[in-house]
């Protein structure tokens, strides 16, 4: 596990991508609205390196295109597997040590209810099993 205390964090905040999610009949093949937002903690940059872009540890515009292009790969069925592969590619892609990734979805089919919502954190470590 990483030491918390020597990490820091990128935040990002409000990604939209459109894609298949749902395991209902009425969702069968239609591109949903869906959030991501990503926390991932990352080490720090010793204070001798300075501004220099080989110190970038999530390239979060690489991030964005990466994750749009794998959404609108495949169907999803579950909320929850979205949020694993996301976690999965960030930490296979990019010098993170660990991840926190929340997607929402805003369920066509409800009007009762804003968003759903499932989070999962992710590190290193659990890519070695």
């Amino acid at each position: 596990m990483f030491p918390i205390n020597q990490t820091d964090k990128i935040i990002c905040k409000g990604f939209v991508y459109d894609c298949e999610l749902g395991f209902h009949p009425h969702e069968s093949r239609i591109h949903q609205k869906i959030k991501v937002d990503l926390t991932a903690f990352v080490s720090r940059i010793p204070t001798d390196h300075g501004d220099k872009i080989n110190e970038i540890r999530l390239d979060y515009y690489k991030a964005n295109k990466l994750l749009a292009e794998h959404l609108k790969s495949r169907q999803f069925n579950l909320v929850e597997t979205v949020a694993d592969e996301i976690a999965t590619l960030i930490l296979d892609q990019f010098r993170v040590e660990a991840i926190l990734v929340s997607v929402t979805k805003f369920p066509m089919d409800m009007p009762n209810i804003e968003s759903i919502a499932f989070e999962c954190f992710r590190s290193r470590d659990d890519l070695k099993k």
